[in-house]
């Protein structure tokens, strides 16, 4: 994935999150999914 990102797009260069960050993202994406679940 990130030869396709560089070739697209040259000067891209995404930052890393930390782990704090990281971890808060996957509460939250892990939050949403069983609210979809429900949802169905």
């Amino acid at each position: 994935m990130k030869y396709q990102l560089q070739g697209r797009y040259p000067d891209y260069n995404p930052f890393i999150p930390n782990k704090t960050k990281v971890n808060e993202y996957l509460k939250k994406t892990k939050e949403i999914f069983q609210w979809i679940k429900v949802q169905l």
